[in-house]
């Protein structure tokens, strides 16, 4: 009876396979590099993805520090979809109080290198699929008037 019991767990678990997370469900992740326009030392910020057509947000305070560069980057898992990536200051104190609640996003300007000649400050709409990884997104636009 035993045997049997264990034949038929067996035959069961080859006939329904155990089911993983369906890849629309797995998250995506966007990744990039923080930076702010200071002499001052780098504050606070958090980094936010607004899903374009939802307006839902996902967030992160955490950054990561490269050891040898010294360049802060962050780390966002989010549902896959389409997403204006922006960062902002955490509490907007001394010596960044002038940008408190001011949203520096991954823009036209930020691709084109952060240049006088770079006209455009147009935030850009990231799409990640499920389960990808999408790295270079910097928001890093603090410039807009």
């Amino acid at each position: 009876m035993y045997l049997l019991s264990v034949l038929g767990i067996s035959l069961l678990l080859a006939t329904f396979p155990a089911q993983s997370t369906p890849p629309a469900q797995q998250p995506a992740v966007i990744t990039g590099e923080l930076s702010y326009p200071s002499d001052f030392d780098f504050p606070q910020m958090i980094v936010c993805a607004e899903a374009v057509n939802s307006k839902s947000i996902h967030c992160t305070d955490k950054r990561l520090q490269n050891r040898r560069s010294g360049k802060y980057t962050y780390k966002l898992r989010v549902p896959a979809g389409s997403y204006y990536v922006f960062a902002t200051l955490v509490n907007g104190g001394e010596p960044t109080e002038d940008m408190r609640g001011y949203k520096a996003y991954y823009s036209e300007f930020v691709k084109c290198g952060l240049k006088v000649e770079c006209p455009s400050h147009e935030r850009l709409k990231v799409t990640v699929r499920a389960g990808q990884t999408l790295a270079g997104i910097n928001p890093g636009d603090w410039y807009v008037d």
